[in-house]
């Protein structure tokens, strides 16, 4: 760098250089790293000599980063192609694999969802209306009414059973696909 250069770079400074040179020496500042280097170190000085220094020193790690970045990819380049260049025979039976895998899922999805669909209706069928029994009053005059039912006896109780026990096992199924616990909390109400 030669002194008329310096001397427009310090005139630059003190905001005293023509506006056509200002132009011109900022283009030449932008381009050449020297130049930059040398307005950063003045500017640093002329904050230091006038105490205006921040706390915050301006740190540039801009060149690093960049030389960095350039000897990663350099680095890594030679690697990528070792990798691509090894055997490629397990990427058609990974293939086959996933797609056995998603056909499994599929056949047994639809098995399980014609499984829950037929429950009910088989249940449905087996329990005859006319023996469910009807509710009757125990005591029109008692203070608390209960409900009881006529039942035909213990195949009506059995159907019950039968029937809860399909319900139970078909909440719980859905309850576990769905993530949650199967069981409700027990809780005994007071009369």
């Amino acid at each position: 760098m030669n002194e008329q250069i310096r001397e427009q770079l310090s005139a630059l400074m003190d905001g005293e250089l023509p506006t056509a040179e200002r132009d011109l020496l900022l283009r030449r500042i932008s381009a050449e790293p020297a130049l930059r280097d040398w307005w950063r170190r003045q500017h640093r000085a002329r904050e230091v000599m006038r105490n205006e220094v921040s706390p915050m020193m301006e740190v540039d790690l801009s060149v690093r980063v960049m030389d960095a970045l350039a000897d990663d990819s350099a680095m890594r380049v030679p690697q990528i192609a070792a990798k691509a260049a090894g055997p490629a025979w397990w990427r058609p039976v990974a293939g086959l694999a996933v797609a056995a895998s998603v056909a499994t899922v599929a056949v047994l999805g639809v098995q399980g969802l014609q499984r829950e669909s037929d429950a009910p209706t088989l249940i449905a069928e087996r329990v005859p209306a006319e023996n469910l029994g009807t509710p009757i009053w125990a005591s029109r005059s008692a203070r608390n009414a209960d409900i009881t039912t006529v039942s035909t006896g213990d195949d009506m109780r059995r159907v019950r059973d039968a029937r809860l026990d399909a319900y139970l096992a078909s909440h719980a199924e859905q309850a576990m696909m769905l993530g949650s616990s199967p069981w409700m909390p027990y809780s005994q109400a007071d009369r």
